[in-house]
């Protein structure tokens, strides 16, 4: 992650694809190491630009936390918000909208109103959903 922070995206995305290489030869498909690194990759992805395939990755991050992970978990809220993230960048911004909402729900019920992560997904709609005229807050 210290190559991403440094914006040195396509060498974190070699990095990151062999620590899913060791990661997929050791641990279940659907092991939670690997969700938290499919979610890694597809936020460098998104970074790239490489948004079709960093979708496919959030995906399949969140269709593995789905399995060890209560619907209303933050860990699934965080990658819904991710996913948005990726997604408006494709023009979806009604769908985006919908992940940040669910996002938003997880994270008032579990960890309450006045949580950082409900602000920060606050801003997203703040910013996206004028952008979206058929969408409603």
């Amino acid at each position: 992650m210290i190559l991403e922070a440094l914006g040195e995206y396509a060498g974190a995305k070699t990095q990151m694809l062999r620590a899913i290489d060791i990661w997929e030869n050791h641990y279940d498909p659907d092991h939670p190491n690997l969700a938290l690194s499919y979610s890694n990759l597809a936020l460098i992805l998104r970074d790239l630009g490489e948004y079709a395939e960093a979708k496919t990755q959030m995906q399949r991050a969140i269709d593995i936390e789905k399995n060890h992970y209560d619907p209303d978990h933050p860990t699934l809220a965080v990658s819904y918000s991710n996913l948005a993230s990726i997604i408006v960048e494709m023009g979806e911004v009604g769908e985006a909208c919908e992940l940040w909402r669910r996002a938003r729900a997880i994270f008032v019920g579990r960890l309450g109103v006045s949580h950082p992560y409900v602000a920060r997904v606050d801003e997203y709609l703040a910013k996206w959903l004028p952008a979206d005229p058929g969408v409603e807050g």
